[in-house]
């Protein structure tokens, strides 16, 4: 089941898909504005990473400075002292790193510029800002004396300290602060949702291993057969295909079935990849559209006791259809894992003409 689901991930990720990291900045700033032991562990977080800053920081976003626009500032008085750039799958702008760095540079107190990325992208992010500061003779070195489970990578460079950390390490030091107060752990979560959100509708780097790794294609043909399979056995007395026809999308391998019986429903059956990732349950779901061909509502009513009975993930769809998620068995061989499908089939073609 998708672990994201806040009302504010789903508002940002229906109608501002592009303002995810807008988003979760404005929300982070909003937390330690308003909830001072939060602001204390975000303050702590930065001192680990560089113990020359005050206590004292409080916190701006959307700055304009001369180096650019960072999207956070953490000011003492009026002195710039710490820059947060907060990402998701956005690359880096023509600032990033070495504006902000050089920004920093020119002041004699130690300062922070703090990257934060989704964790599976620290590799990649970090590779490029090494590359940045590479290509710009940028001197630095390791700080060994950090926390590798709140900092991925820490260097210096004179008295300005570069670090970068994972939204996950960043909510999960914030979450401990929280514990007490119910209302700060409730709008921690409506950003955990944001930043859950903005992670789910990425399209990631793309990784060689998986490139060439054939069990990826693999995997998906396995799928696909298992649901060609899994329909020519049903239509033994179950379904029947007769007028009609596979259909496919950008996002679906499948067909349309129909279920046996007088005025029985119709139903699309396959792989939909947009629900697989949405509800992380799996590859196979059988679909019902609303109206007289899938008779949406009339399905549900009549499954929607074995389905609470069985624990099976059932869904709305834009349409106003229903989708239901088709359980695979795991570590069995494949006929079996056909044959626990068909059952799975036939006992909803007894509750559909029951």
């Amino acid at each position: 089941m998708n672990k994201h689901g806040t009302i504010l991930g789903h508002l940002v990720g229906w109608g501002l898909s592009r303002r995810y990291e807008d988003a979760a900045t404005e929300g982070l700033a909003y937390l330690l504005r308003q909830f001072e032991p939060l602001r204390q562990q975000f303050v702590a977080l930065l001192r680990a990473a560089q113990p020359g800053l005050t206590a004292e920081l409080h916190f701006a976003t959307q700055l304009t400075t001369e180096g650019g626009r960072p999207d956070m500032v953490g000011k003492a008085g009026d002195a710039l002292r710490v820059f947060v750039e907060a990402k998701f799958w956005a690359g880096l702008t023509e600032h990033q790193p070495l504006s902000y760095l050089q920004q920093l540079q020119q002041r004699p107190e130690p300062s922070l510029l703090m990257v934060v990325v989704p964790r599976a992208r620290i590799a990649w992010i970090w590779r490029e800002i090494r590359e940045r500061l590479g290509g710009a003779s940028v001197v630095w070195s390791e700080v060994a004396e950090r926390n590798p489970q709140q900092f991925a990578e820490l260097v210096a460079v004179d008295q300005v300290r570069l670090g970068i950390t994972s939204w996950e390490a960043l909510l999960a030091a914030l979450r401990v602060a929280a514990a007490d107060d119910p209302r700060a752990l409730a709008d921690l979560e409506q950003l955990a949702g944001v930043c859950g959100a903005a992670d789910e509708d990425a399209m990631r780097p793309l990784v060689r291993e998986e490139l060439s790794d054939p069990q990826v294609p693999t995997r998906l043909l396995q799928y696909a057969t298992i649901v060609q399979d899994a329909v020519e056995k049903a239509c033994q007395d179950v379904l029947t295909i007769h007028g009609l026809r596979p259909t496919h999308s950008w996002t679906t391998i499948g067909r349309y079935v129909q279920f046996a019986g007088n005025n029985a429903p119709g139903a699309w059956f396959g792989v939909d990849l947009e629900l697989w990732r949405k509800y992380e349950a799996g590859p196979i779901w059988l679909e019902f559209s609303p109206g007289m061909w899938g008779q949406a509502t009339q399905v549900r009513e009549r499954i929607a006791a074995w389905v609470q009975e069985n624990n099976f993930l059932m869904c709305f769809l834009p349409s106003g259809g229903i989708a239901l998620h088709m359980e695979l068995l795991t570590n069995r061989e494949q006929d079996a894992v056909v044959g626990a499908l068909v059952e799975q089939i036939r006992t909803i073609g007894k509750l559909l003409v029951g």
